[in-house]
């Protein structure tokens, strides 16, 4: 449904977010890299996918957890 996001390695980075759902994975990304040195990270491939219907009352936020 929606199209690929690049995010950059540096947490700091500014990002142009096409979709909202990139930015809760941005948010658990960056805490989890605080204080390392960007230099040593490398990146990596990710896909999301869920099956939470369309208008079920529950937010994207919730559906990522």
């Amino acid at each position: 449904i929606y199209p690929p996001t690049v995010i950059p390695v540096d947490p700091e980075a500014e990002v142009n977010f096409v979709n909202n759902y990139v930015k809760y994975f941005r948010a658990g990304y960056r805490a989890g890299v605080k204080g390392l040195p960007v230099e040593g990270l490398a990146g990596f491939d990710v896909v999301i996918e869920g099956n939470v219907p369309l208008a079920a009352g529950v937010s994207s936020s919730s559906a990522l957890c």
